[in-house]
């Protein structure tokens, strides 16, 4: 008797979301989705994935629950560029991808040279959380986030915006004030230290 072998199908596509912009000295995470329909709906595809990210070229496995959050992509020259994603098993229509910061269905991505990097612990809303702020610059010698400048006090425009839920009407305040609820923000005179940190 002769043996038939039956390949399985591919995820419908693969979902990269992203925070739109990255920095060029250190590699940027994203998600990403195996999604099992065209709306990318839970379930996702159930049976794994191995998929290959671009810009920098890195794999990421996909289990069971078809989502990855600790992907990344990474480039080392500044400028635009666009996302993309090839999948073993081979997905059946082309990547999508969901920009977080401008809620928009884009894989355009910005890489820059210098910026910030904000760390903000996860807490119970009412209650103080220590949040900082990283200012760094790529060095030119190693390609590496280095402090963009330390000891020094700068005026830096804060902003914050709903998420999860995707409105609201509480605001967040800081020590040094009420931070904006849009983009350029308002000024808040920041103390940075001697590796280019501060706190708030």
């Amino acid at each position: 008797g002769a043996t038939v072998l039956h390949s399985c199908p591919g995820p419908d596509h693969i979902l990269i979301t992203h925070a739109g912009s990255a920095l060029t000295c250190s590699p940027q995470t994203v998600t990403i989705t195996a999604c099992a329909n065209s709306t990318c709906t839970a379930p996702h595809f159930p049976l794994g994935a191995s998929v290959t990210l671009t810009p920098g070229g890195q794999t990421f496995a996909i289990d069971a629950t078809g989502i990855n959050s600790a992907a990344s992509v990474q480039q080392s020259a500044a400028g635009a560029v666009t996302m993309d994603a090839t999948s073993v098993p081979a997905a059946i229509n082309a990547t999508t991808c969901w920009n977080t910061a401008t809620a928009t269905a884009s894989c355009a991505m910005t890489f820059n040279d210098s910026g910030f990097l904000v760390t903000v612990p996860g807490h119970v809303s009412c209650n103080n959380a220590a949040a900082t702020i990283e200012a760094v610059e790529k060095s030119p010698g190693t390609g590496r986030c280095v402090p963009a400048y330390q000891n020094v006090t700068r005026a830096v425009n804060l902003y914050s915006s709903y998420a999860n839920p995707a409105t609201g009407t509480q605001v967040v305040t800081a020590s040094t004030g009420v931070v904006s609820t849009a983009a350029p923000g308002t000024a808040h005179s920041l103390a940075f230290d001697v590796n280019g940190t501060a706190t708030i």
